[in-house]
């Protein structure tokens, strides 16, 4: 589904903000889940439906909302184990970005953490890595203001 529509699809088209609109169009169009009517409603006079379907789905409102944002939550805790192991990265793992602080309760269940932990092997190393969500979506911003005022640490 998604290869149709952007060729390459990379991990930063899968666990970014938009990958929510695409895996909900992907559960309407192709896997026929139910739209409901009031949300279809709330998708066409909003701005974004990334929103729109994350909220739907924290207040577990519509299947359709909740089975997005387990595929989206599934895919980031892969990702991140995938990185924690590349870069063994023991001193922590900080979510960031835009779209972690509004979905924390999502990744604060046990579906985030038992995804992060189904890796082929090493989970002795990622059950010993902190995880942490950065709550201030502008901390890349800040970051490369603090490094363009005062150039190299």
């Amino acid at each position: 589904f998604m290869q149709k529509k952007y060729g390459v699809v990379s991990w930063e088209k899968v666990v970014a903000g938009p990958a929510i609109t695409d895996i909900y169009y992907f559960l309407r169009d192709v896997k026929k889940m139910e739209e409901p009517k009031w949300l279809a409603a709330e998708l066409e006079e909003q701005k974004d439906d990334s929103a729109v379907v994350s909220k739907a789905a924290m207040q577990e409102k519509a299947a359709i909302c909740v089975e997005t944002m387990d595929i989206f939550i599934r895919y980031l805790a892969r990702e991140s184990s995938n990185l924690v192991l590349k870069l063994k990265a023991t001193g922590g793992l900080f979510l960031g970005g835009g779209i972690p602080p509004k979905v924390a309760p999502l990744l604060q269940q046990k579906k985030f953490f038992e995804h992060y932990m189904d890796c082929d092997r090493m989970q002795h190393l990622l059950e010993t890595v902190p995880i942490r969500i950065i709550k201030n979506d502008k901390t890349g911003l800040i970051g490369a203001g603090f490094f363009g005022a005062y150039g190299n640490w």
